[in-house]
């Protein structure tokens, strides 16, 4: 298990791999990580904490998301681009509070522009 704040503020953190052992990432662990631009989870990980990317700026995900929870990307106001897979099956409302993200859907060759995802009460993808 990652710690609540462990990584908070470590602006010189740039990548990151999850080892396997590890099943849960809690709240705010990697907040304010400005460096941030890489993180790999293992299949293993199965419980996201609250702000768990608050302010990361750009960030690509390695790895099995099924379910984007909210708000893992709040405060991310210099995201850009999210590539969702067909793996997800889920965004939950607010994950991207207070953020302006493009998401792109590789498996249907679709893009959705969204806003303060806070007004929706979930977001599913289709198979």
């Amino acid at each position: 298990m990652i710690q609540t704040k462990t990584f908070e503020r470590c602006s010189s953190l740039q990548k990151i791999t999850i080892p396997s052992s590890v099943k849960r990432i809690k709240d705010s662990a990697f907040a304010g990580c400005s460096s941030l631009t890489q993180i790999s989870l293992p299949s293993t990980l199965n419980m996201f904490g609250r702000f768990v990317f608050d302010g990361v700026q750009s960030l690509e995900i390695i790895g099995d998301i099924q379910i984007i929870m909210a708000p893992m990307f709040h405060k991310c106001t210099s995201l850009k681009q999210i590539i969702i897979t067909a793996l997800v099956v889920e965004i939950e409302s607010c994950a991207f509070a207070v953020s302006m993200a493009i998401f792109i859907d590789t498996s249907l060759s679709t893009t959705f522009v969204l806003s303060r995802l806070c007004a929706l009460s979930k977001f599913l993808i289709a198979d």
